[in-house]
């Protein structure tokens, strides 16, 4: 068996059995400390492509997982290093959503493998995310969670319905979106998620500036042959379309 089957092997059966995945790679962790843009800027298109799509641990988990998938969201968010979030309610009722996240060097995060079966109470968070109270997880059994130390950086993949606390590193350093470089900020997580679905609505993230992405139910196109193009205008192309996310209700949608 070659060497890419088994590490896909290995990283569905994490995922089936603790609902995250998880590796060490310094190229990663320089990777995600360089400055984000969003994906309507084609640096942020570009870093998509490279960091996403061309990264095969990636996308065959995802192929694997779910054949034609479709990207839901692409950003970044300020992890809390006091709070526990998910990126989906709904316990087994739910379905799978699958996060894939880079990690710059110096970080940890902790995941809570049995969160995934339970549906649990969470409230919106402002970085967009759900947050799930502890006494909550505690209260479901979700355990004390599982400590991933990324010291050089990383990736995981992840069920998104899995539980994560992702600590701050004090000494790290952080980039602004104008590319300048902040001490003592926390970190900030670049991720992706994926999922199938016949229609698709994005939560509003913490920014109302930010960008989000919505898919038609029979439209794939974020194929690779449209990387590259001159120009990446943000408007619509085939059919897909670009939202800014305005709302100022944090539990609202932004839809087509």
């Amino acid at each position: 068996m070659a060497s890419s089957e088994v590490s896909v092997e290995c990283a569905l059966n994490a995922l089936q059995n603790s609902g995250f995945y998880s590796e060490d790679d310094p190229e990663v962790g320089k990777r995600a400390s360089e400055p984000f843009e969003d994906i309507d800027k084609e640096a942020g298109l570009q870093f998509y492509e490279r960091n996403f799509l061309s990264d095969n641990r990636i996308s065959d988990v995802l192929e694997s997982s779910f054949g034609q998938c479709k990207l839901v969201a692409y950003r970044t968010f300020t992890p809390d290093p006091t709070r526990i979030f998910q990126f989906r309610r709904g316990g087994e009722e739910a379905g799978c959503i699958l996060v894939a996240l880079l990690w710059p060097p110096e970080s940890e995060v902790i995941y809570y493998s049995n969160s995934l079966k339970h549906k649990l109470f969470a409230v919106d968070s402002d970085n967009g995310l759900l947050r799930v109270p502890k006494a909550a997880a505690n209260q479901a059994g979700c355990g004390e969670g599982i400590s991933i130390p990324l010291k050089k950086g990383g990736l995981t993949i992840q069920d998104g319905r899995t539980l994560k606390m992702a600590l701050e590193q004090k000494s790290a350093l952080n980039h602004r979106r104008d590319g300048t470089k902040a001490e003592g900020q926390r970190k900030r997580e670049v991720q992706a998620v994926h999922r199938v679905c016949e229609s698709c609505c994005i939560r509003r993230g913490p920014d109302n500036h930010k960008f989000m992405i919505a898919y038609d139910k029979c439209e794939d196109w974020f194929h690779r042959d449209c990387i590259g193009m001159d120009k990446f205008t943000g408007e619509n192309l085939g059919q897909t379309y670009i939202y800014p996310a305005c709302s100022d209700d944090t539990s609202g949608y932004v839809t087509r």
